[in-house]
Order: structure tokens, then C-alpha cells, then sequence
């Protein structure tokens, strides 16, 4: 078969831009630091990096989270210590004005002391981090708390039995008559619609109770063992009462303005953290109990009245609150414990994923400086024997 000159020059030149391609592709890997500039240069190696990457990005996205839930949780912790010393020292100071025989000078001493723990409280549960409160619930752009002018009726909290058929509410008005917070809890004691249903109330957490209430869409007037001081109760007809739902109506000068949510951050697929406390919950307000501002209210208030036996009953109800709040400190250790267990995970995985994809994608710069050198030897020798080819003609056969 006879082949022409056009044919071998086609064929040298198609070698040479070859072998040209190639060594700009290893220049351009040795520059770069990645073997592959193009997708359709190793297009399952490209796809198998992209899916690395990906993973990486998302692991990032949990480790900020993580960041956030860490910075979260300590704040937490570091506020409910705090309010952990004022409940200490508010206990002592209960102790000493229930034990001792005081004069008048100690007891406005002592009044002092408790005002400055409510303020000192007042500051420590409306603790923020970059302008979010860390213990409103969703509510961070709002403080937990604020501190009225007067006692007032507030929002009533709902603690419904599993299982209660009732899915409406229960609205608290009127005009406060007592001198000292409480709270009043209010507890269905015969099921039915309302109208039909019974309740009965106490002002003591439940120790005693005043009973023979009937459920109504009206306001009604709710008293316990000190008489009625102008506290009602209505509830909207929607399904039934069931025995021992309960409504908690605090009195107080300080009102909690956050919500009951918890706080959630992704940390995984499918894997959310909790990492707050709400105030209502860390100062006992939604349990059915007196709140932390209300004991402190009511000390205060039997210090100035001379009152041993009030200071006697502030003190076991701090003890109450300080239990309480002991559940929630196991709460927040249990979540910095699983913060540390996920970051350590996260970070064992994500640099087995880089040790992966520097494998798929990363210039091996020894090998590819190696091939590099080869293929420019393997260019100029190319580049030697087309010259030469080229250069021959009939008149050398002559």
C-alpha cells in the first residue's frame, strides 16, 4: 500500500500535538495542584470528588451548628450557676430570719438584700449572646422577663392530662387585691364539658385545696384558704375536662414573656440537638409551684412584716426551686456531653473525607513531575525523527 507524504506528515503532526496536549495537561495539573482541570479528563474520578466535596460542605454546616450549639450551652450553664448562688444565698439569708431573733435594723438589712437578689435574678435570666436571650424559647429577640409596676393576673399556663379531650382554654382577669405574688393552680376535679366540669384551687403548690367550682364560659371568681382577692377564671367551650388537667395562673411583678419551645439545631441527618432552657422553666414557673421571683417577692415580704414563719415557708420553697433547677443542670451537661461526642465524630470524618479526595483529585507532584520529564524527552525524540523523516526526498534514494 502506498502511503503518501501528506499522509505521513498528517500522522507525525497528529503525534506531536498529542504528546503536546499531554504535557500542558501535567503543567497544568503541577500548577494547579489538581489532576484534573476538565470533567471529561476522568469524568468518574470528577463525579466521585463533587460527592467528597458535597459531603464535606455538609459536615462543615454541622460543625458550625455545633459551634453554636457549644457557645449555646455554656452561656446556659454558666447563667442557671448564677442564679444557683443567688438561690444559695437567699436560702441563708431565709435561715438566719427564720432561726434568730432579729431587730429592725437586721430586717431592713435583710429586705435590702433580698431586693438586690431579685434585681441581680432579674439580670442573670435575661441573659443574651449576640443580642439573643438564651432562655426565651423561640422568642430570642425578646427578654424572658420583665419587671411591671404593680402585681398583676397573668397568662395562664395549661398542663392538660395525656389523653384530655379539652382543646380550648382558659383566660385569667381581673384585679389583684393581695399584697405578695402567687400562684394560683387551678385543677379539674370532676371531668365533663364546661359548665358541667368541676374544679378546685390552692395557692400553696397544692398541699391544700378550696374546692366546689363549676367550669364556666363566664368569669368566675377563684379563691383559696385566704379568701378571694379578685382573681377569675373563664374557660372557652371546646371539648371535655378531664380529672387532673390543671391551669396555673401566676400574680406577680414580674412577667414571663418568652414561650415554652425548645430550641433545636441540625446536627446530623435527621439528628436535631435541644439547647436551651426556658426562664419559666429554670426558675420553676410552670410546674405548679410558686416561681423563683415569687419565693424571693414573698420573703421580702415576711421580713418586713416580722414574719418567722413566712421566712420558715420561703426557705422550703427554695429548696423546691434549687431541686428543680438541679434537672435542668443535668439537661445542659447531658447536651455539651453529646456537642463533644459529635465534634469528634465530625472531625475523625472529615479527615478521612479530605484524605479521600486528595486522593481522587490531588497532583502526585513526584509522579506527574516524573511523566512530565518523560513526555518532554519523549517530544523531543518525536520531534527529531519527524525532522528527519520529513527531510527525506527521492533524490536521497539516488
Amino acid at each position: 500500500m502506498r502511503i503518501t507524504t501528506a499522509a505521513i506528515y498528517q500522522h507525525i503532526t497528529r503525534d506531536l500535538q498529542s504528546l503536546t496536549s499531554k504535557m500542558q495537561q501535567l503543567n497544568e495539573s503541577l500548577a494547579s495542584g489538581q489532576k484534573y482541570q476538565n470533567i471529561y479528563q476522568n469524568p468518574v474520578a470528577t463525579v466521585t470528588a463533587l460527592g467528597y466535596n458535597s459531603d464535606l460542605s455538609r459536615i462543615s454546616q454541622y460543625q458550625s451548628n455545633l459551634e453554636t450549639a457549644d457557645n449555646w450551652l455554656t452561656h446556659t450553664d454558666s447563667a442557671l450557676q448564677n442564679i444557683e448562688n443567688l438561690i444559695k444565698q437567699a436560702k441563708e439569708l431565709a435561715s438566719q430570719m427564720a432561726t434568730g431573733t432579729i431587730n429592725d435594723e437586721n430586717r431592713a438589712v435583710a429586705v435590702s438584700q433580698v431586693q438586690g437578689f431579685m434585681a441581680e435574678l432579674l439580670t442573670e435570666v435575661n441573659t443574651s449572646i449576640n443580642g439573643q436571650y438564651l432562655l426565651s424559647g423561640y422568642k430570642t429577640d425578646t427578654a424572658p422577663y420583665l419587671q411591671l409596676d404593680q402585681m398583676e393576673i397573668q397568662e395562664v399556663v395549661e398542663s392538660l392530662q395525656t389523653g384530655s379531650g379539652y382543646s380550648g382554654t382558659a383566660t385569667a382577669s381581673g384585679t389583684y387585691s393581695g399584697e405578695t405574688a402567687t400562684t394560683y393552680l387551678v385543677e379539674i376535679d370532676s371531668a365533663g364539658a364546661v359548665g358541667t366540669a368541676t374544679f378546685r384551687v390552692s395557692e400553696d403548690g397544692g398541699q391544700t385545696w378550696t374546692t366546689g367550682f363549676t367550669t364556666s364560659t363566664g368569669a368566675t371568681s377563684i379563691w383559696s384558704s385566704e379568701g378571694d382577692k379578685g382573681v377569675e377564671i373563664a374557660f372557652s367551650d371546646s371539648g371535655n375536662l378531664a380529672v387532673g388537667d390543671r391551669f396555673i395562673i401566676p400574680v406577680s411583678e414580674f412577667r414571663y414573656q418568652g414561650d415554652e419551645n425548645s430550641l433545636e439545631l441540625g446536627v446530623g441527618k435527621n439528628s436535631r440537638l435541644a439547647v436551651n432552657v426556658t426562664g419559666r422553666d429554670a426558675l420553676d414557673g410552670s410546674s405548679g409551684r410558686n416561681d423563683l421571683f415569687q419565693i424571693l417577692s414573698r420573703l421580702k415580704s415576711a421580713l418586713e412584716n416580722n414574719d418567722a414563719n413566712g421566712a420558715g415557708a420561703a426557705l422550703e420553697e427554695l429548696n423546691s426551686t434549687e431541686e428543680n433547677l438541679t434537672r435542668y443542670f443535668g439537661f445542659v451537661g447531658a447536651q455539651q456531653d453529646r456537642v463533644i461526642y459529635q465534634q469528634d465524630s465530625y472531625l475523625s470524618l472529615q479527615n478521612n473525607l479530605e484524605k479521600s479526595l486528595s486522593q481522587v483529585e490531588d497532583t502526585d507532584l513526584i509522579a506527574a513531575t516524573e511523566q512530565l520529564n518523560l513526555q518532554q524527552i519523549t517530544y523531543q525524540a518525536a520531534l527529531l525523527v519527524s525532522t528527519k523523516i520529513m527531510a527525506l526526498s527521492l533524490l536521497d534514494y539516488l
